[in-house]
């Protein structure tokens, strides 16, 4: 068999990620994997290794390219978010760039990972892909939120802001953050390819490694999704005004805000419909009397959207953070639904207001309420938003696969010629497999040591920075009784994923 070839003569490529389609909390990046795999099925062998799902899961599994096991590996401890190296993950790596002949590593997700293995596929001659699906290469805390709950993207650059947060929120020690970051310019600078879904998440990595992002290629290609049908019929918008809440309902989607803009305009006109996963605590939330007007329809399969899609007139997306994309936003175009947008990220970079959707500023419920207000008082600048609305504002599945199989045969030899030189050709170095053995000894173990979680610690995140005002306001607004049952789910939550 040739190098980096399966059977048929395909180069293999191995995706490594934190997750698929299928294991809950899964979403836009579990999806994008699925998309290209069964796209490019026909020109590649798929391969994807990752973490089984638990906090400190220590077993990982091989999957093909219809997502069933392969195999099953465990490690003797999990590895956790401050290793920068793993003896056994790189000995694990290494052993599956020879066993299966991989010609090529796209790093879809490093959480579960370590950067290690990025400068390990380069000495042995394996080509890299990374995609920026978030800001994880940036920060652990990988949608850029301050312990304020805020974005942070206006100050990135500046390692000391980072290490007053991190220490905050997490206990890391200053100066951290400049160790973790070396580490990720070192993995970013031995890429072959980086891959960002817009140029706004482009913009904001190369604001922390712009030598990093300019020596190595990178390709701006936006993402595609499934095919959707089109829902809405384009007449006029009805009364009440619909309004679609599209995708998971949850912190970092903006459900703070949300949930104070569906109890301010309760009667005015508006009506909320909800489509997709709500995370604890506010499911609880949403029980209260006060939103007994939000519609919940639940989840759906991608690309299958409830039928009840086509009466709304608007949807929302109100991130908090710099979304790198934001596949909802593609299919809520598809459906003929107008976007409400937070003027951020890809967000802000792929709406145009009052053209294709409307922007409103980051955090500001005021402004929602009354775009809102206004909307359903003029209809008719729906309208003409939808009238801006069609296919050239998405990317299709088949035109994404064509570019990114186009990426990567430029990357990759001929399909079935020899890989000259790679070294997995030496037994040398397989044999060891490890970043110390083939004598990188620059990078450190670890940037950080995290402390174990406990429900202290955790109630103490939940109450810091602008938590403390949102507890008093729902202790006013819904009782003490409430506001704490609310307090207590949340400090759950976030003891269960730590």
């Amino acid at each position: 068999m040739a190098d980096g070839a399966a059977a048929g003569g395909k180069p293999t490529i191995l995706f490594v990620t934190h997750n698929i389609v299928g294991r809950q909390p899964f979403g836009g990046v579990e999806v994008y994997q699925q998309i290209v795999q069964q796209g490019l099925a026909d020109r590649f062998t798929f391969l994807t290794l990752t973490r089984v799902p638990g906090g400190n899961s220590n077993t990982y599994e091989l999957l093909d390219g219809g997502l069933q096991v392969v195999d099953r590996f465990t490690v003797s401890g999990s590895v956790d978010e401050g290793m920068l190296r793993n003896v056994e993950i790189e000995t694990l790596f290494t052993m599956l760039l020879r066993r299966y002949d991989v010609a090529m590593v796209h790093f879809q997700h490093l959480l579960g990972f370590v950067p290690s293995l990025a400068l390990l596929a380069r000495t042995l001659g394996v080509r890299t892909v990374y995609t920026a699906h978030d800001y994880y290469a940036l920060c652990t805390h990988f949608n850029l939120m301050d312990p304020k709950g805020r974005s942070c993207a206006g100050h990135l650059a500046r390692t000391e802001q980072c290490d007053v947060c991190l220490n905050a929120t997490r206990g890391i020690p200053y100066g951290a953050q400049r160790l973790r970051r070396s580490a990720f310019a070192d993995m970013l600078g031995n890429i072959d390819l980086l891959l960002f879904p817009s140029q706004a998440a482009r913009d904001l990595v190369a604001e922390v490694y712009p030598y990093e992002v300019e020596r190595t290629r990178s390709v701006v290609l936006g993402q595609p999704i499934l095919p959707t049908p089109r829902l809405t019929a384009g007449g006029p918008v009805s009364k009440p005004l619909k309004v679609a809440v599209y995708g998971n309902f949850s912190f970092n989607k903006g459900a703070d805000l949300l949930v104070e803009v569906f109890h301010n305009l309760r009667g005015r006109g508006v009506e909320f419909h909800l489509f997709g996963r709500v995370d604890a605590p506010y499911d609880g939330v949403l029980s209260h009397e006060d939103f007994s007007g939000v519609v919940r329809h639940g989840p759906f399969p991608p690309g299958q959207p409830p039928a009840v899609l086509g009466e709304m007139a608007l949807s929302l997306h109100l991130s908090n953070w710099p979304e790198t994309y934001c596949m909802t936003l593609s299919e809520a175009w598809l459906m003929g639904l107008v976007p409400v947008v937070t003027d951020i990220g890809a967000l802000g970079e792929r709406v145009i207001d009052g053209v294709n959707g409307f922007k409103v500023p980051l955090g500001d419920a005021g402004a929602v309420e009354r775009l809102l207000a206004e909307l359903a008082a003029d209809p008719s600048r729906v309208e003409r938003a939808r009238a801006g609305i069609g296919p050239h504002l998405t990317v299709t599945p088949e035109a994404h696969c064509t570019a990114l199989s186009d990426l990567y045969a430029d990357l990759l030899p001929d399909h079935c010629g020899e890989l000259a030189g790679r070294g997995l050709d030496r037994p040398d170095i397989c044999k060891v497999a490890t970043f110390s053995h083939i004598g990188l000894e620059f990078l450190p173990d670890r940037w950080w040591t995290p402390a174990p979680a406990t429900q202290a610690t955790a109630l103490v995140e939940v109450l810091s920075g602008n938590r403390v005002r949102k507890f008093v306001q729902y202790t006013k607004r819904y009782g003490m009784g409430y506001a704490v049952n609310r307090a207590w789910a949340w400090v759950r939550y976030r003891f269960a994923v730590r």
